[in-house]
């Protein structure tokens, strides 16, 4: 955890002093808590569609993603 933004990983504020710009392009969202997934990440998530809808979740969110969309019990 940060001492200085409290997150967890890389997903620095901003304003914190331990923030690094990403590197490469945009790529996914977190459906769950809206952190970035940038293309130079060796990193698996998970995209889940429906309805024309895809929602894509990150590893750390997928357990509370799965119970949100009932998809699991």
């Amino acid at each position: 955890m940060c001492e200085y933004c409290h997150c967890l990983g890389n997903n620095h504020d901003p304003m914190c002093p331990n923030y690094e710009e990403p590197k490469g392009v945009l790529h996914l969202t977190c459906a769950v808590c809206d952190c970035l997934l940038w293309e130079d990440e060796p990193t698996e998530w998970l995209a889940f569609t429906d309805n024309d809808n895809t929602d894509y979740v990150c590893n750390d969110c997928l357990r509370d993603y799965l119970i949100d969309k009932n998809i699991c019990d």
